[in-house]
C-alpha cells in the first residue's frame, strides 16, 4: 500500500482554515435559505391575494419563485458545495429576501393609492339655503323680514317649502309675511333687483347658476347673505352596474366641470357641467365609442319635456342623477357608471402622464388660458397658440385646448371635438407600456382626482384584463350637432341661447351605442 503524501504546514494550516470557516458558513448558508422560503412564501401571499395581477402572470411569478428557491436551497443544503460557492448563493438570497420584503410592503402601498385616486359617491349630501337681501338695505335680522314679502321658487316641491318655513319661524312670525312665488332663480333675483320682494330664499346650488350669465355676475355683491340654514338629504344614484365590466359592454358617463378644488370633486350638485360625455365599451371587441355632447344642448331635463333647457343646467339643482336620467332619456339608454372630474383633475392626470400627443386640425389661439396655483390660490391669466398639425400639450395646455370655444370656427361643437381628441390620447398613454414608469408619480398625482360610482374591485379587474390580454383597442367617436337658436329654459324661464340638436345625430349616437352594446362591431366615419 502506498504511503499517504505528506502535507506541508501550510496546507495543513490552509485546510484547518477551511473547515473551521465550513462550520460557519453552512449553518449561516442553510438559516438564510430557509429565513428567504418564508420571505417568499409571503410575498407570494401578498402577490396573490393583492388582485391586481391575472392569474397567468400570479402562477409565472409562484413557478419562478419556486425554482429560485429550490436552486439555492440545493446550495445551501449541498455538502459537496464550495465555500465560495455558499457565500455567494447567502448573498443572493439576502438581497432577494430585501427586495421582496419592499415588495410585500411597496404592492399594497400601490393597491391603497390607486383606491385613494377615486372618491366614494357620499350617502348624503347638505343642502343650503340662503335668505338674500340687497347689500343696501337695512335689514339686520330676520325679524326684520316680518310684514314684508318674500319671494321663494315655485319649483321647489311641498317637503322644501314646508322645512323653509319651519327653519325661518323659529326666527320670526311667518304668518305676518307675504309669499311671493317666482318662477325661476332669474325671476327671483330680477323680483329683489326691482324691489317687488324684501327678500329671497334660495339653495345656494341655484344661486350657482348665476355665475354663468353676464347681467347676474354681480349678485354677490348688489346683494347679501341675511340668514343660512341647511338640511342634510339622503342620496341615491340608480344606475345599472354590470356583472363583470371584462365580459359584458358597459356605459360610463363623463361629467367634468370648471371648479379647480379637488375638496368640490365630491359636490354632487349646484356646479355646470362643461364636458359631458359618453364612453361605450366593449371589452368582447376592444371598441371604445365616445359620445360627446355640447353643453348648451337643448334638452329635457331628467326627461321632462315640460322642463326643455341646456343640458349644462341639469347638474346645477338635479345634480349628477338629473344628468344621468337626462342624457338616459336623451338617447335611450341605460347609464352603467358615471365618473366626475374637474380642471385639476385634468392637468393632474396629463402632467402624471408626460403629457399628450394630439394632431390638431387647425391652427387657433385662446383667448382666455387660466393657469392656477394650487398652493396660492391665485389664477394667471396669459396667452397660448396651438399651431395646425402634431402638437404635445402638457396639462395646463391640454385643460385651455379644451376650454376654448370662442375662438374655434364651430363654437361650442369645436370644444366637443377637442375634448374628445383629448380622450383618445388620454386612452392611448394609460394603456400603453411607458404607464409603468410613471406608475409612481401617476398614483401620487391621482390621489382623490374623480367622483365615481364605480368600485374598485372593478377598475382593477379591468387592469387586469389589460395586462393579461393586451387588447388593441379601436376609439371611435360621435358628437352630436345642432344649430343655435333662442329656446324657452325652464330654469331661468327666460329666453336663451341654446343648441338645437339635430335629430339625425342624435339618432345616429342611438344606434351605434345600441350595436356595441349588443355586441356588435362597429365602424364610425370620423
Amino acid at each position: 500500500m502506498s504511503e499517504k503524501p505528506q502535507l506541508s504546514r501550510e496546507e495543513k494550516k490552509r485546510r484547518i482554515l477551511y473547515r473551521k470557516r465550513r462550520k460557519i458558513i453552512f449553518p449561516v448558508a442553510r438559516l438564510t435559505a430557509m429565513i428567504m422560503a418564508a420571505i417568499t412564501l409571503v410575498f407570494f401571499i401578498v402577490i396573490a391575494f393583492l388582485g391586481v395581477l391575472p392569474f397567468k402572470y400570479v402562477a409565472i411569478i409562484g413557478l419562478v419563485l419556486l425554482v429560485i428557491n429550490a436552486i439555492l436551497a440545493i446550495l445551501a443544503f449541498g455538502r459537496k458545495v464550495k465555500n465560495s460557492t455558499k457565500v455567494v448563493q447567502t448573498v443572493i438570497s439576502w438581497i432577494l429576501s430585501i427586495l421582496m420584503i419592499i415588495g410585500s410592503v411597496k404592492l399594497p402601498a400601490y393597491k391603497s393609492k390607486i383606491e385613494r385616486m377615486f372618491n366614494k359617491v357620499p350617502l348624503e349630501k347638505e343642502v343650503v339655503y340662503n335668505v338674500y337681501v340687497m347689500d343696501n338695505s337695512s335689514y339686520a335680522s330676520m325679524k326684520d323680514l316680518e310684514s314684508r314679502v318674500l319671494g321663494i321658487q315655485s319649483n321647489m316641491n311641498n317637503e322644501e317649502v314646508t322645512y323653509i318655513f319651519d327653519r325661518i319661524s323659529d326666527k320670526m312670525n311667518t304668518k305676518n309675511i307675504t309669499q311671493k312665488n317666482c318662477h325661476s332663480v332669474i325671476d327671483a333675483v330680477n323680483k329683489l333687483y326691482n324691489g317687488i320682494t324684501d327678500a329671497i330664499i334660495l339653495k345656494e346650488s341655484s344661486a350657482s347658476i348665476l355665475n354663468g350669465y353676464d347681467e347676474y355676475k354681480d349678485f354677490a355683491t348688489k346683494a347679501r347673505i341675511l340668514y343660512t340654514f341647511k338640511r342634510t338629504e339622503r342620496l341615491s344614484f340608480e344606475t345599472d352596474a354590470v356583472k363583470s365590466i371584462t365580459t359584458t359592454p358597459f356605459i360610463v358617463g363623463i361629467v367634468g366641470n370648471d371648479e379647480w378644488f379637488l375638496d368640490d370633486i365630491s359636490k354632487t350638485d349646484g356646479f355646470r357641467s362643461d364636458v359631458n360625455m359618453l364612453v361605450v365599451v366593449n371589452p368582447n371587441t376592444s371598441q371604445v365609442l365616445l359620445i360627446s355632447v355640447p353643453r348648451d344642448s337643448y334638452v329635457a331635463l331628467e326627461g321632462d319635456t315640460a322642463k326643455m333647457d341646456k343640458l349644462t343646467h341639469a347638474t346645477v339643482t338635479t345634480g349628477i342623477q338629473g344628468w344621468i336620467n337626462t342624457l338616459e332619456g336623451m338617447l335611450d339608454i341605460d347609464m352603467n357608471y358615471f365618473v366626475k372630474v374637474n380642471f385639476s383633475s385634468v392637468v393632474r392626470i396629463i402632467d402624471a402622464l408626460g403629457g399628450l400627443d394630439i394632431d390638431n386640425p387647425y391652427a387657433f389661439r385662446t383667448n382666455a388660458y387660466a393657469h392656477y396655483d394650487e398652493q396660492s390660490e391665485e389664477r394667471y391669466y396669459n396667452w397660448i397658440s396651438f399651431e395646425e398639425g402634431p402638437i404635445h400639450l402638457n396639462g395646463e395646455e391640454a385643460l385651455a385646448y379644451v376650454r376654448e370655444r370662442y375662438s374655434l370656427p364651430d363654437g361650442d361643437l369645436g370644444r366637443n371635438m377637442h375634448q374628445t381628441l383629448v380622450v383618445k390620447a388620454l386612452v392611448k398613454k394609460a394603456v400603453s407600456p411607458e404607464i409603468i414608469s410613471r406608475i409612481d408619480k401617476l398614483l401620487d398625482a391621482l390621489k382623490g382626482t374623480f367622483l365615481t360610482n364605480m368600485e374598485t374591485k372593478q377598475i382593477l379587474e379591468l387592469g387586469r384584463m389589460q395586462l393579461d390580454k393586451n387588447p388593441d383597442w379601436e376609439i371611435m367617436n360621435v358628437a352630436l350637432k345642432g344649430y343655435v337658436d333662442y329656446a324657452y329654459s325652464w330654469e331661468l324661464n327666460d329666453q336663451r341661447s341654446m343648441l338645437i340638436l339635430d335629430n339625425e345625430s342624435v339618432n345616429k349616437a342611438t344606434y351605434y351605442i345600441k350595436a356595441l352594446l349588443n355586441g356588435e362591431r362597429i365602424s364610425v366615419g370620423n
